[in-house]
């Protein structure tokens, strides 16, 4: 039932989006969260809304890349369709350098490819582009990196299966590849959002209000509106996310959602066992993850999802959701983790990113660690028996 929901939104999104992207010319606001767009009246002018928010990490389907000390990018794992960025499409276990790249602050990963933020302001990507999800005007693949066009002043950047977003200094919102054109473009006349996130098949903004606003699919309540269900599993126009307030962190998983408040607390809603709560119900409204406090940071990509304590001591990252490679971290793996659970073997962790089936974590001495599945040597080891790994494996030479 849920593969159902998934394919009817992808297919709306592509007609609602025609060749532009999803139209989002209506207004109008709904303080109670409900189902209009928000109001484009609300004060955005020139000066600076967002800030830098910059991720030395990611993880895409089945590969790698980090920000280097020099500013380079590494990559390891597939590179199918050239998401490693090095020029060619061979597979490897080894580091390869992302051709072409310096001055990057930020990178981002989708199913297949792959993005880049310079400190210019300028966004970079490479790797598949069947959706336009490299932003270049086309539809055609590349091995090393090109142009975003029409963007700058840009300070996030984030990525999931085949689409992309940036977040502009101005508060503004643009978005790009399926279901959205092949071309950068701002949506929804959105204004003073702070912070952006890019689930499967649908995307979560924080406003500096400290409210979250969502659209996309909800076919399991992530859009956290509390309504969910085939007759409102779609909203092509941002909602109001009930029920929270004093937000400083967002993230979207494959059919979940989750924010970090300024006391520490996590909220998350969305499908049951991704939820981090006891049963495993969807959920269409934020519940509180009430075994994490005083959380710093949060990571989601497909069914997973890690948090970071602001301590850097042992048991400063946890894990939970579906397990099938290992991607707990605590040797662990085949079955359901409802409740977070500590990662084991790291510590003092200033970076946790969160990939399809692995994951990846920077610590504080610059090195860095994977964990789950590396069928394709996306966490630099590659087990030709079981082709993963259920606890943190250093990385060598990476990046």
């Amino acid at each position: 039932m849920k593969n159902f929901f998934v394919v009817l939104v992808l297919m709306l999104l592509i007609g609602c989006g025609g060749g532009g992207g999803v139209n989002g010319s209506s207004t109008g606001t709904n303080s109670s969260g409900g189902s209009s767009l928000p109001s484009t009246n609300e004060g955005t002018n020139s000066s600076t809304v967002a800030t830098l928010i910059s991720a030395k990490i990611a993880c895409g389907y089945d590969h790698t890349l980090a920000v280097a000390t020099d500013s380079t990018v590494s990559s390891l794992g597939s590179n199918t369709y050239g998401q490693r960025g090095d020029g060619t499409i061979i597979t490897s276990t080894n580091r390869s350098k992302v051709i072409g790249l310096s001055n990057i602050v930020s990178v981002a990963g989708g199913s297949r490819h792959s993005l880049a933020l310079k400190s210019d302001g300028t966004v970079w990507a490479w790797g598949d582009n069947t959706y336009g999800q490299l932003g270049d005007g086309t539809t055609t693949s590349r091995l090393t990196p090109v142009h975003v066009a029409g963007l700058s002043n840009i300070v996030q950047i984030a990525s999931n299966f085949n689409y992309s977003i940036a977040l502009k200094n101005d508060g503004t919102v643009w978005l790009w590849g399926y279901g959205y054109g092949n071309t950068a473009a701002s949506m929804y006349n959105l204004s003073n959002v702070i912070t952006v996130a890019a689930g499967r098949n649908h995307v979560l903004v924080l406003k500096k209000d400290g409210t979250v606003w969502s659209w996309g699919d909800n076919g399991s309540g992530q859009l956290g509106t509390g309504q969910s269900g085939m007759s409102l599993s779609l909203s092509n126009t941002p909602v109001k996310v009930i029920g929270l307030a004093s937000v400083s962190k967002i993230a979207a998983g494959d059919s979940s959602s989750y924010a970090i408040k300024s006391d520490g607390t996590v909220w998350s809603w969305g499908y049951g066992t991704q939820l981090g709560v006891s049963g495993d119900l969807n959920q269409p409204y934020p519940l509180q993850v009430t075994s994490l406090a005083g959380i710093d940071s949060i990571s989601s990509k497909e069914a997973m999802t890690y948090a970071m304590k602001r301590d850097a001591g042992i048991g400063s990252a946890f894990a939970w959701g579906e397990d099938r490679f290992g991607e707990t971290g605590n040797s662990s793996f085949g079955s359901d983790v409802l409740l977070p659970v500590p990662i084991s073997v790291i510590h003092n962790v200033v970076e946790i990113e969160a990939g399809f089936n692995h994951a990846v974590a920077l610590l504080s001495d610059g090195t860095i660690y994977g964990w789950g599945r590396s069928s394709s040597g996306q966490i630099g080891n590659y087990s030709p028996v079981t082709e993963f790994y259920a606890t943190p494996q250093l990385i060598q030479n990476f990046p």
